[in-house]
């Protein structure tokens, strides 16, 4: 019995060994670390270009673009910054707290593709695929308590469909966003 288990481990682990060898054979090289017009994000991306301009120069047009005003970009930035800060390491920089919320800022407010996105932020698609959700999750938990209140009576629930009907004429309605009403069913 001990023979046998003995080569079975043995026939495993060449079996084994010849499939890794095979993979490590077949592992294509990484042409490039990270794409030149990528690296140079720090120098020509919108968050250090554009964005520092229209802070400067034309405070409506930064408002337009991020959909807020820089003390609320600020506040929101300094709340959410403790849950998705990075660190910066010897090979490279972090992307910013500050670059992550304008860049899911962005996102929110055109609906714009991952792909499209990157283009403008210098920021890979497979990254802003990461950043978008953590930074979207970090916003909600760090203002949840502060900005949103759920009712917890079904008199608090009726309370704000009665708002709706006697402010907007809107019959069974919770609440609305962008101009959509929720009904209550």
């Amino acid at each position: 019995m001990d023979e046998n288990r003995f080569v079975a481990c043995a026939a495993a682990i060449s079996a084994i060994m010849t499939v890794c060898l095979l993979l490590k054979k077949n592992k294509k090289k990484r042409r490039l670390w990270v794409r030149p017009w990528i690296a140079r994000r720090e120098q020509q991306g919108i968050h250090h270009t554009l964005l520092r301009e229209l802070q400067f120069e034309d405070l409506k047009s930064y408002i337009n673009y991020l959909r807020m005003d820089e003390d609320s970009f600020k506040f929101i930035a300094s709340k959410i910054s403790p849950l998705i800060s990075k660190q910066n390491t010897h090979l490279r920089n972090c992307i910013s707290v500050e670059e992550r919320l304008m860049v899911t800022l962005r996102f929110l407010a055109t609906g714009e593709s991952y792909r499209s996105l990157q283009y403008s932020s210098r920021i890979p698609q497979c990254t802003l695929s990461g950043i978008i959700p953590e930074t979207c999750e970090a916003i909600y938990q760090a203002l949840k308590g502060d900005f949103l209140k759920v009712p917890r009576t079904e008199k608090e629930w009726l309370d704000i469909a009665k708002d709706f009907e006697d402010k907007w004429n809107v019959f069974n309605t919770i609440g609305a966003m962008n101009g959509k009403h929720v009904r209550i069913t």
